[in-house]
């Protein structure tokens, strides 16, 4: 995978990673570039501690341009941290930092040249602030709306869903990232006491998970026409297996994070009034 300077070698085997970083050797002598072997990261997936521990062993051997690569238990490609037990949502955290960074930075901005209606404001939110706050939101987006459905990141799923002050709205409001968006709208206003209904209302506004949910369709439906590529293929057998593991007597275990196509079914059937059917490819001839 290859995208400006971020690349990651995927490799089944020692050998056909050898082979790889024999490559990138190759590339860099032919236009004279080195890759900075420090910044480089080795990553071992398994299927048991076992197996890890022995493959990592045979991968110290693992050489780019004569040096030994660092091995990691996690690592990052634009901007995605991922590893052996790691969810793509691990890298929330860090995007949300820096969203609130940008958030503060585009306020003072708008402040100084006297940029003060809330309409530009939330536009250049979304280009600005937005943007961070929900990149790679595919890979993680599934997670954040999960847990709005589940009554919130805690968990609550004790709250009354009947009673609008503790339904699906306020449940996505405890999100990180849906703070933030809310405290940026309150500073935009200037509004400190309004009911968030209100405030939301007010600026035609909803939480971010509804973007999020947006770009996971897209990515879905993008994903969907690309037929015979291993994107395609990896999709199906994400959403094949939920639909399996749904079908199970047993149930999926209370402390088990689920996976993509899990989320992403869970999601499709909580809105099964908006999306009427199910895709094409959760069903099992």
């Amino acid at each position: 995978m290859l995208y400006a300077d971020d690349v990651s070698l995927l490799a089944t085997s020692f050998e056909r990673m050898r082979e790889l970083l024999g490559y990138v050797d190759t590339f860099c002598a032919c236009f004279g570039m080195r890759a900075n072997v420090k910044k480089c990261e080795r990553l071992v997936f398994a299927s048991s501690q076992e197996v890890a521990t022995r493959v990592a062993a045979k991968c110290d051997r693992l050489r780019l341009q004569g040096q030994s690569i660092p091995a990691v238990d996690r690592a990052r490609y634009l901007g995605l941290v991922y590893g052996p037990g790691a969810p793509f949502s691990a890298c929330r955290g860090a995007l949300n930092d820096a969203a609130r960074g940008a958030a503060f930075s585009l306020l003072a901005r708008t402040q100084k040249r006297n940029l003060l209606a809330a309409d530009i404001r939330m536009r250049l939110f979304d280009s600005q602030v937005r943007a961070i706050a929900t990149y790679g939101c595919e890979a993680w987006g599934p997670d954040m709306i999960v847990d709005a459905l589940n009554g919130g990141p805690q968990g609550n799923r004790g709250h009354d869903r009947n009673n609008l002050a503790e339904g699906l709205f306020e449940a996505a409001l405890k999100d990180e990232t849906v703070k933030l968006q809310t405290n940026f709208m309150r500073q935009c206003t200037g509004a400190a006491r309004p009911a968030n209904r209100l405030l939301y209302a007010e600026l035609g506004r909803l939480p971010l998970q509804y973007h999020v949910f947006k770009m996971l369709i897209g990515f879905y439906n993008r994903i969907r026409k690309q037929k015979h590529t291993y994107c395609y293929r990896a999709l199906t057998e994400e959403l094949v297996e939920a639909v399996d593991a749904k079908s199970r007597p047993q149930g999926q275990p209370a402390d088990c994070r689920l996976s993509w196509g899990q989320s992403f079914l869970r999601i499709i059937e909580h809105f099964a009034d908006v999306w009427k059917g199910m895709p094409d490819t959760t069903r099992r001839s």
